[in-house]
């Protein structure tokens, strides 16, 4: 599957339009003409025109991992370190933050649609907060939270 756009061949595809064009692929009856079917050493292979295809709507997990890539695949270490992640829901994620200045995970809820690029870049001096944390007895694996959905 190309994962370059056919507009310009210059833009890559994002991860989740890539899950989507397969999700797409995979549901339901397709009916192909036969000249989009051809062999490849020996298996089948279904040349599908892509750009008359609708991908499927991202799921709650495809848009939490998109949000996760963009966190984890930096050139340098992230401050505060990523140390795991609980998804709550259909457009909330809870990430657990280890920080030196915190004793135990410090956690966060986020929104996975919206302004993802900006809360990723604001993250490490808003987990600085200390007005905005709370404690949350009911979440066993972390000392604080701090609820960043509106933000």
């Amino acid at each position: 599957m190309p994962v370059l756009h056919t507009d310009n061949g210059d833009d890559i595809l994002p991860p989740s339009t890539l899950t989507g064009i397969l999700r797409t692929l995979h549901t339901g009856t397709h009916i192909h003409p036969s000249r989009s079917i051809s062999s490849v050493m020996g298996m089948t292979l279904v040349h599908v025109e892509l750009t008359s295809l609708e991908p499927a709507d991202p799921t709650p997990e495809d848009t939490a991992l998109t949000f996760l890539h963009a966190r984890a695949f930096r050139e340098e270490q992230p401050e505060p370190r990523l140390l795991g992640f609980l998804l709550n829901g259909k457009n909330r994620l809870r990430l657990y933050f280890d920080t030196e200045e915190a004793d135990g995970a410090v956690a966060a809820d986020v929104r996975t649609s919206g302004a993802l690029t900006a809360l990723i870049a604001a993250l490490p001096s808003l987990i600085a907060k200390e007005e905005r944390m709370t404690v949350d007895d009911t979440d066993p694996h972390c000392a604080r939270v701090m609820d960043l959905t509106g933000w």
